[in-house]
Formats: structure tokens, sequence, C-alpha cells
């Protein structure tokens, strides 16, 4: 009688041999570990990527071997908080392949928990994301690779990369920025308005552009302007943020060197300074005063180009059509033109 199988003791059997047999078919490496965190069950695929046996794997100093030396480290570390918490947990590590080849994969376990809430066993799935990761090497090769600040950000808006330009002028590498510690280096004064108007495009899932001051490695603010655009898959679901600064500090200076108080142009034009005779002003555009104005004052075209935040391409368009309308044909006549109807101060 002892040696009596119970009834439904062969159907059990075969529901289990059928569970392992279906896990082997599943495309990814699955494990089973016990409470003590002891390989008990490896699949068909984990067997076959490492060319070792069950037993091989179970000889927890041969997994360690199988991890990158680069990734083992880290990966022991997080298996450890993450096994004290009793609870999911995930990371990501190169494992040597049967061929020598190391490939990264996206490493999952989760617990089993008794009635009175002790675990009994832990399930753990290993994913392929090696083309991913290759992917996303060439992507930051690009980004760091641009004469520009670049920045990609998750749906959130939470920051997870900024090329090499960007770190560099920041003097910061990218985990002292990572997520939303990027705030640290917006001036006081704009950090506020900056993140209304971010957290209003992301809720809209709309571009941004605007302008801040951000700081430099030696603690200088510099004025950005900053785009930001969605990426969307093909269902239309945004799933990352693109973002790019470029810097407008000189251009700011120039701005607020050459303001002019409102009108002051038109009075100029109008010959309202005493003491001077002038001829009949030629009907010019205000943005054509302007150009003749600061060209009368001595600055470049690149530098009137900055401070009207137009082209070097335009500005000499402007300076071509005021020559034909004054009918001067060099630099000198429009200085002469300019100081006769007071558009500049001697």
């Amino acid at each position: 009688m002892e040696n009596q199988q119970h009834p439904n003791q062969g159907s059990k059997d075969n529901v289990f041999e059928t569970g392992l047999r279906q896990l082997d078919a599943v495309p990814h490496q699955i494990f089973v570990l016990g409470a003590d965190q002891e390989l008990i069950y490896s699949n068909r695929v984990s067997l076959e990527y490492y060319g070792l046996s069950l037993e091989d794997l179970q000889n927890g100093g041969d997994r360690a071997r199988l991890v990158h030396p680069d990734d083992l480290t880290r990966v022991l570390e997080e298996a450890r908080r993450g096994f004290s918490a009793a609870a999911p947990f995930a990371s990501e590590a190169r494992f040597r392949r049967h061929d020598g080849q190391y490939r990264w994969f996206l490493i999952q376990l989760n617990p089993v928990h008794d009635e009175g809430g002790s675990v009994i066993c832990w399930y753990s799935t290993r994913t392929d994301i090696d083309d991913k990761k290759q992917a996303e090497a060439r992507q930051k090769l690009l980004m760091d690779s641009l004469p520009t600040m670049v920045a990609t950000c998750r749906p959130d808006g939470s920051a997870d990369y900024i090329n090499e330009r960007w770190l560099k002028y920041y003097g910061l590498a990218l985990d002292d920025l990572r997520d939303w510690r990027w705030t640290i280096v917006i001036h006081p004064d704009d950090e506020l308005q900056l993140i209304d108007k971010w957290t209003s495009a992301l809720v809209n899932e709309e571009p941004l552009e605007t302008e801040v001051r951000m700081r430099r490695a030696d603690g200088t603010y510099r004025w950005f302007i900053l785009h930001t655009v969605p990426l969307r898959d093909e269902s239309g679901r945004l799933i990352q943020w693109y973002a790019t600064g470029h810097d407008i500090n000189d251009r700011k200076r120039a701005e607020k060197k050459f303001r002019r108080p409102e009108g002051s142009l038109a009075k100029g034009q109008k010959g309202n300074h005493k003491g001077k005779t002038h001829d009949k002003p030629a009907e010019l555009t205000p943005r054509q005063s302007e150009v003749l104005t600061l060209t009368a004052e001595g600055y470049s075209t690149k530098e009137i180009a900055m401070a009207l935040g137009i082209s070097i391409k335009t500005v000499e368009s402007h300076r071509g059509q005021i020559k034909e309308k004054l009918n001067i044909h060099d630099i000198a006549g429009l200085i002469r033109y300019a100081i006769k109807n007071g558009l500049v101060d001697l």
C-alpha cells in the first residue's frame, strides 16, 4: 500500500511535464529559484544559449562567470537589494554565449509568496535586448557627434540622455542631470517659468520653444533658446521627447546694447535735430532704418544680424535696397546720409 500511486498523481505529473515543455518553447530564458535563491530549473533556451547543463548552471560560481566583468559588481549589488526587498526587480547586463560573445539581456525577477507572505520561490526571465542596445549606442554616437546640444526625455519629461557637448558645457555627468535633476542648471529666476511651460507642453504633447539661462561649468549663466519636439510611434503614441539648445547669449547682449527708445529712429528720419539741415528723407521701412542706423554707427554685418535677429544675408539685402532708394553706392555715403538726417549723433 505504501507504494500505491494516488489516482490523480499521474495526471498531475503529466500537467507538470506539459508545463515544462511549454516553457522550453518560450523564446526567452526562464529560471526558477528557491527561496534561498538557489537555481531549481532552467528552460531549454537558457541551456542552449550558455552551452551548459542545468547542473553546470546550478553552480553559483559558474553562473557568476557568465556575466560580463564590467557588469558583475553592479548586478550582484542590484540582486542583493532586490532579494532583500522580496519584491519584483529588474536589471540589465551582458551574458556570455556559448561561443564567447556577450549579449545584453533584460533581467526580471518576481517572487512567489505563501499565504503568510514569505517567499517560497522566484521566477526569473532574461530577454535579449542586444539589438536595442546597439541601436541606442549608434544613436548616442550620432548625438554626441552633432555640433549642437541635444537631449532626450521620457514621455513624462524626465531626462534620460544628454549629449557630450551639453555635459561638457555644464561640467557635469549624465547621472547628475538624469530624470528631473537637470533643473539644477537653470537660472533661479527662470526655473519656475520653464517648468510651467514644460509641463504645459507635456500635457498638450506639443513642441516647446523658449529662452532660458543655463549655468556653465565656471558658474556663468548664458542665454539659450530651447526647442523640444515629441517623437511618436506608428500608432501616434508619444514615446520620447527630443530637446536641443542653442547659445544665444551674444545675441541677447547685442539686443540689449542696440536697444533704443521706441520712436527714436522715426524722430531721426523726420529730422528733429536742432541746428541741422536735412535732405528730404527717403521712405525707408522701419527695419531698413534700423539697418542704416546701426551701419552708420559702425557695427558689422554680423553684429547687426545678431542684434535684429535676422540673417547676414537679410542684412545685406536690406542694405542693398537702402542704397537703391537713396541712390547711394557705398557705405561712406550711407554714413554721411545718416549723420545729415539725424539718424546718429556725432
